[in-house]
């Protein structure tokens, strides 16, 4: 499917950011975006928490923390692929 928007969320260790992002983002009027996590390799729950309240999420997980800038490359290059 196409979507005028991929909002690309970096997360490391920020489970007590996510409900407030994620929150937000559902109130939006706008509704043809996608929500793309971008996990980097974060050791609290962010991303358990992430499936099971928001699981129309998609979700990239990272094997080791490659940095900001790393992530948010490869999540840039997977909505292209995808999304495009």
């Amino acid at each position: 499917m196409k979507f005028e928007v991929v909002v690309i969320v970096p997360n490391f260790n920020g489970l007590r950011h996510l409900p407030e992002c994620f929150n937000s983002l559902a109130r939006q009027t706008h509704k043809n975006f996608k929500i793309l996590l971008i996990d980097d390799c974060s050791s609290d729950e962010s991303v358990f928490f992430i499936k099971n309240n928001f699981p129309g999420t998609e979700i990239l997980s990272n094997e080791i923390n490659s940095g900001f800038a790393v992530s948010i490359n490869k999540a840039i290059d997977y909505s292209i692929k995808k999304f495009s």
